[in-house]
């Protein structure tokens, strides 16, 4: 005995038979009743998977947004920072980024200058240029000619 092989139908085939049954006038009350109950969780599961499938996109659609903004947000501060970055070069001005007071007879070494046989303090300053960093020795203290902090932008030549 050959068993055969039923095919799937689709959802549409489903609905569109279920309908047929219900406006039937030669089908039953029972069957229009079942007919009825089973187009209703048709209906009901169509709309709970495509509302799912609609914030399933939703959220892709979101999460897509957020990445597009924050790449955004870096491709802007990059850019600032590299136009500050040029305007640093162009100028001759150079951009704080540390400082240490060198006591008198302490050992420091910054590039190229080794401090510390002075006979007063220095506080030492490091710079950004655009290109590269540069330590620049001030006297440190609050006489004429003395600094007690380093300026955050400094045009050397042009002194304090």
């Amino acid at each position: 005995m050959r068993r055969e092989t039923k095919s799937r139908r689709t959802r549409e085939e489903i609905v569109s038979d279920l309908r047929e049954v219900i406006a039937d006038p030669d089908s039953t009350e029972e069957q229009r009743l079942f007919a009825e109950d089973r187009l209703r969780q048709y209906e009901q599961l169509g709309s709970t998977t495509r509302s799912k499938e609609a914030s399933t996109g939703a959220v892709r659609k979101l999460r897509q947004g957020q990445i597009r903004r924050v790449g955004r947000f870096a491709a802007y501060a990059l850019g600032v920072c590299l136009v500050l970055d040029i305007l640093l070069m162009a100028s001759g001005y150079r951009l704080l980024i540390s400082e240490k007071v060198v006591d008198q007879g302490e050992a420091y070494t910054a590039g190229d200058w080794v401090f510390g046989s002075n006979r007063r303090a220095v506080i030492v300053c490091r710079y950004w240029t655009g290109r590269s960093m540069k330590p620049e020795g001030l006297w440190y203290g609050v006489g004429d000619n003395e600094i007690d902090e380093c300026p955050l932008l400094y045009a050397p030549g042009n002194g304090t």
